[in-house]
């Protein structure tokens, strides 16, 4: 059984919709959020340039910030959401899979799992705050996280 970061957090929010997405790949029909999809598109463009410079990206270094975009040859397979990286459990044989919209490295060496996120709020978000909303974005960093954790 294969199951995405996406699946698993439809099986959070309603264990009913969750199980017949998984076992039996009903869903119900959803909205392609295309300025959210446009942002995501523009934003690993432009973070890409930085890339192959190695350089701090402009908007990180006004900000302090001194994240480097990360090098690697999977990381296009790793932001692809048919493929992403996946771990299995051993014991149930369970696959989870998730595709990251961005890695970049600090400056202690760490990788740091990034998600772009478009938001019609007028003031920049600095923080995950305490709507409901925010605990979804932290599930799924975890995720990440932990699927990205062991990819060497």
């Amino acid at each position: 059984m294969r199951i995405s970061r996406s699946r698993l957090e439809n099986l959070y929010k309603c264990k009913l919709c969750g199980y017949l997405e998984i076992k039996h790949e009903i869903r119900p029909p959803s909205i392609p959020f295309t300025l959210n999809i446009a942002v995501d598109g523009l934003l690993k463009k432009d973070f890409d340039r930085f890339r192959k410079t190695g350089q701090v990206p402009t908007v990180l270094e006004k900000l302090g910030k001194k994240f480097i975009p990360f090098k690697h040859p999977d990381l296009e397979i790793w932001r692809d959401s048919r493929s992403g990286l996946e771990r299995t459990d051993p014991e149930s044989g369970i696959q989870m899979y998730g595709a990251v919209n961005d890695l970049w490295v600090n400056e202690s060496g760490e990788i740091v799992v990034v998600d772009y996120k478009a938001t019609a709020k007028s003031s920049p978000v600095r923080s995950l705050g305490t709507a409901s909303y925010h605990d979804g974005y932290r599930r799924q960093l975890d995720m990440y996280a932990w699927l990205y954790r062991d990819w060497e």
